[in-house]
């Protein structure tokens, strides 16, 4: 196998385990908060909040504030994306 073919098996896997992470947030977030808001503002601010955590944890990292971990990082950029979603689709269920 050439050495670019590993990497790309590597990133396929990565993938899948980001998609796996994704997904899970989202059922998680869909059992805890079942309705979510059909217009864009409302959807894309929630979304926006979870990014702003996002940023918070980086900085919390980079500068080695108290608690900061990429574990940190990682876990809300995961919720993020979850938010990216359930605003996506929301915005797609109320297209007019």
């Amino acid at each position: 196998m050439k050495p670019e073919q590993t990497n790309l098996i590597s990133t396929y896997s990565k993938y899948d385990w980001f998609c796996t992470l994704v997904g899970t947030e989202i059922s998680n977030a869909e059992i805890k908060f079942p309705l979510f808001p059909t217009d864009p503002v409302q959807a894309v601010a929630i979304m926006i909040e979870e990014a702003g955590e996002s940023m918070q944890a980086a900085i919390d990292l980079a500068y080695e504030h108290e608690g900061g971990s990429v574990e940190n990082v990682q876990r809300e950029l995961i919720q993020t994306a979850a938010m990216c979603f359930r605003a996506w689709l929301s915005a797609k269920l109320s297209a007019r």
